[in-house]
């Protein structure tokens, strides 16, 4: 039922088992600014937008050598392969998250459409690539631009506020899309009981690969590959991952003291920052991280309806090999040696709900409607 123990998962999942959801029509079918990140940077070179837009449209990040995915500048390991990243440089890449708000048509490698669950006046919901969960979803904030979770400190009423909305239209997406369809339910879910509001997987990364302040949001039942990965330390990582409940109840301290963080504290490494938060808000981070990961496996081993049946066999890592994993066929027993990424992502596709309307396959979505650079409030940079 669980999917996976540390060294091994199922996979090779059978078509048409698990049910993809049908997604709204939100958005629009073409962009509304024509052309790439960098021409619009270009249309909009002067003095009131040039330096908004290269805040706002370029990250600092580290991109792996092995599969070009984009990571935090603090990783050392990619996020997206596992691939090392201690020899790579720092170098500049466009913010997607900030390009899908402004409605540009073309990113460095494909279309930025994105597969939309959500697109309001403030605030856009849409299924992650780089899924966890068959329910996984990223959401911004539309009207505001802010970097990452620790510049809602400096304004924690409004930080909270920030919060609330990415969480609220986070569960609104879930329960109408995804919790509402009995089918998707009863092929996931091992249990009925399942609670939006207090069970799902919420929380920020830092730093994050998209310099738009976004949340991570999933149903606590991993991709049987994905929950090995968990096991073995891949996911969550401490001082990497924050839990919206820890983000939340600084704030709640942080506004009920009636103080704020500086500038000069974003300057801090990131641990001095949490010693910080600790020192001003009396909320420890180690305890609630700590607390979630206990969190985060209890609910899968509750809720994961993952059957032997429904896979064709199951994948196990070669120790003291690098990139390799052993498939065994569960009907004859057969072994094959695979590409480790090629398998994560044959399983992914199939059990992930983005670019799918319904279908086990689907396209990029949708173009958001877009707000101009000079309608995004950049107080939160100030």
């Amino acid at each position: 039922m669980f999917g996976a123990d540390k060294h091994s998962f199922l996979g090779g999942v059978k078509k048409h088992i698990y049910r993809c959801v049908a997604r709204p029509h939100k958005g629009s079918a073409s962009a509304v600014n024509a052309g790439s990140i960098d021409a619009y940077v270009e249309q909009n070179k002067d003095a009131a937008s040039s330096a908004r837009c290269r805040t706002a449209l370029f990250n600092n990040v580290k991109v792996c050598p092995t599969c070009g995915k984009p990571n935090g500048y603090t990783m050392t390991t990619c996020n997206q392969c596992q691939g090392s990243l201690v020899a790579v440089a720092l170098s500049t890449t466009p913010n997607l998250f900030t390009a899908f708000l402004l409605s540009i048509a073309e990113g460095p490698k494909f279309p930025l459409k994105v597969s939309m669950r959500t697109d309001g006046p403030d605030v856009m919901v849409f299924d992650d690539p780089l899924a966890l969960s068959p329910l996984h979803f990223c959401a911004i904030p539309t009207e505001v631009f802010i970097p990452d979770w620790r510049y809602l400190t400096l304004n924690p009423q409004r930080g909270l506020q920030v919060c609330q909305l990415l969480v609220d239209s986070c569960h609104a997406a879930a329960r109408e899309q995804f919790l509402s369809d009995e089918v998707f339910c009863s092929s996931i879910l091992r249990e009925k009981d399942f609670d939006v509001a207090t069970q799902m997987i919420m929380g920020f990364n830092f730093p994050p690969s998209q310099n738009q302040i976004h949340i991570q949001y999933m149903l606590p039942v991993l991709m049987p590959h994905q929950y090995m990965l968990f096991l073995r330390g891949v996911h969550y990582t401490a001082q990497r991952f924050f839990p919206v409940s820890y983000v939340h109840a600084c704030l709640v301290q942080l506004v009920k003291r009636g103080t704020a963080f500086s500038k000069a504290d974003l300057d801090l490494d990131v641990g001095a920052f949490i010693a910080r938060l600790e020192e001003q808000c009396g909320v420890c981070y180690a305890e609630v991280h700590a607390q979630f990961l206990i969190d985060v496996d209890r609910l899968h081993q509750r809720y994961a309806k993952w059957d032997n049946s429904s896979f064709t066999g199951s994948y196990k890592v070669m120790e003291g090999t690098r990139g390799k994993l052993v498939f065994t066929n569960a009907i004859d027993g057969k072994e094959t040696i695979v590409d480790e990424h090629e398998a994560y992502e044959g399983e992914k596709s199939i059990l992930q709900n983005y670019g799918k309307d319904g279908q086990e396959t689907g396209s990029f979505g949708f173009y958001s409607f877009p707000k101009p650079i000079n309608h995004i409030d950049f107080s939160f940079l100030d």
